[in-house]
């Protein structure tokens, strides 16, 4: 009769304990998949909340709170914290916890004027090192966008949730082609900050028509790779917004005093 303690005895473990380590990896694997996505969703859901003022500048942030607010366990909003304290939208008080950040002329203009160089340069970039995949990529992101239906928004708000998506893949769009990671973070960490101000006026409409032709118009330039064509673009494009900006900064200093 074979012995239990024999040299096959070692052979059937060993395969027992690789079969039983695969399993333990793919079900930790899992469970950090399902902690970086309750992640992601509550910082995506507190980002928002404090882009649009519901979370209002100078809130104090209760975890407790957030975990409530969001159905969500105390790490998912902790981490969810951290991330968005490095993108300006949290502050972080010594032994006080955390408060949403304020609003002021002052940071509003630090973000333009920090915008109005990198946003540009990013662009030019994209002339020089873009790809067919890009391209690509961009024409579908502007697709996107001129095919939202303004109409039916105005009838369900709710849809503005998704022409926010659709906007903000398409800026993410327009400064990928620079072909570098770092550029394109600063860039979409601004892009939250000078929302949040954008919020402060929802009164003050867009022109959704004149839009749809400035970015027509720059998507146009970085497909032709013409450099002159791109910079009368963003000029273009730049203009169009001087209205938004000036009702951000009256209602500002109106706030200040």
């Amino acid at each position: 009769m074979p012995s239990d303690t024999g040299p096959m005895a070692g052979i059937a473990t060993i395969r027992m304990d690789k079969g039983t380590a695969r399993k333990v990896a793919a079900i930790e694997a899992s469970a950090v998949g399902v902690s970086a996505s309750l992640i992601a969703k509550t910082q995506d859901a507190l980002r928002r909340d404090i882009i649009r003022h519901v979370l209002a500048p100078g809130e104090r942030l209760k975890i407790q709170d957030l975990t409530e607010r969001y159905g969500v366990g105390l790490s998912p909003v902790r981490e969810a914290l951290a991330l968005i304290c490095g993108a300006g939208l949290v502050i972080r008080e010594d032994r006080r916890g955390f408060r949403v950040a304020p609003v002021s002329l002052g940071d509003y203009r630090d973000a333009q004027l920090v915008i109005g160089r990198l946003w540009p340069y990013a662009l030019r970039l994209g002339v020089a090192n873009g790809d067919l995949a890009w391209e690509q990529r961009l024409v579908l992101a502007l697709y996107r966008t001129l095919n939202f239906d303004w109409d039916r928004a105005e009838r369900e708000p709710q849809l503005h949730d998704d022409w926010d998506n659709r906007f903000r893949g398409f800026q993410r769009e327009l400064v990928a082609g620079s072909g570098s990671p770092t550029l394109v973070a600063l860039v979409d960490t601004l892009m939250d900050r000078v929302e949040r101000y954008r919020w402060l006026v929802p009164e003050a409409k867009a022109d959704t028509a004149l839009d749809d032709i400035n970015h027509r118009a720059l998507v146009d330039a970085l497909i032709a790779r013409d450099i002159d064509k791109l910079h009368q673009a963003m000029r273009n494009y730049v203009a169009g917004g001087e209205g938004l900006r000036k009702a951000i900064e009256a209602r500002l200093t109106a706030n200040d005093r």
